[in-house]
């Protein structure tokens, strides 16, 4: 998986970022369900935004959100994240301190993705009434 900074970045990708109502080169891009909608300055500093949205986007997959659970079954270890504050590959975006909500992002897709390898996944808890299922019952 990559995160690309779309200031500079013309290739294909899956935008991440808060609604644009304007740019010169992308035109108008809607907001993204994984936007990360806590900013740096109004919520303190940037590792405040990223431990905000870290809790935000865990009770999203935790409640089975469509919105982002139907994002992740779209997401692949060749998907290309795109937003404004980085360019990331490999280790580098397990790197820490993490500077870009991706990160948190595409560490919450992998913990989902094992959750769904594992049979353990929201989407199958959330059917049987939240009791979990098991792919060997």
């Amino acid at each position: 998986m990559r995160i690309v900074n779309l200031r500079h970045y013309r290739g294909s990708y899956i935008y991440c970022g808060r609604r644009l109502r304007f740019h010169r080169d992308l035109g108008p891009l809607e907001a993204s369900p994984v936007g990360n909608p806590f900013l740096a300055g109004q919520e303190g500093p940037i590792v405040n935004c990223l431990r905000l949205y870290r809790e935000w986007l865990h009770e999203r997959i935790a409640e089975g959100s469509p919105l982002i659970l139907g994002l992740f079954r779209e997401l692949t270890d060749q998907s290309v994240l795109a937003c404004w504050c980085t360019d990331l590959e490999g280790d580098a975006i397990f790197a820490a301190p993490e500077v870009c909500h991706c990160q948190v992002l595409i560490k919450g897709w992998r913990w989902w993705k094992n959750q769904q390898e594992a049979g353990n996944g929201t989407q199958q808890q959330h059917e049987s009434g939240g009791q979990g299922s098991s792919a060997n019952t």
